[in-house]
């Protein structure tokens, strides 16, 4: 199974890059919440890389972590209150989201390359029935 891949920063290609994530949490109990959180990434390389592509790699060791990496513009995504953001926007929420669903989460900044990465421990496979 692949562990790295790149996409076009477009729209279109948010669905792709949360399959490749939700393919490597397959019977992991925290599959929906990377599932969730790879979408929130993808959407935010799209809108705030300003490059041509974004790249997701997945490293399999004592935790699941996931990195999402994008260049063309160097952004610090900033947490919003959320006790006192407008309900009606839908900007600021991702911080918010990874602190209460991920274990361990991070953000580096390097000259035009903005990385966010969020993991998981690693955990039994459960089956899924068939």
């Amino acid at each position: 199974m692949d562990t790295f891949k790149e996409y076009a920063a477009t729209a279109a290609m948010v669905p792709a890059a949360r399959a490749f994530v939700a393919d490597h949490f397959a019977g992991h109990p925290d599959m929906e919440d990377a599932r969730l959180l790879a979408s929130e990434l993808a959407q935010n390389a799209v809108r705030h890389g300003l490059g041509a592509r974004f790249s997701v790699a997945i490293d399999h060791g004592a935790d699941v972590t996931v990195t999402f990496t994008n260049t063309g513009l160097p952004w610090q995504p900033q947490a919003i209150d959320t006790g006192f953001a407008d309900v009606e926007s839908e900007n600021g929420r991702g911080l918010s989201l990874m602190a209460a669903l991920a274990p361990a989460y991070g953000i580096d900044v390097a000259g035009e390359q903005t990385t966010i990465w969020f993991s998981f421990p690693t955990a039994a496979v459960i089956p899924i029935a068939a």
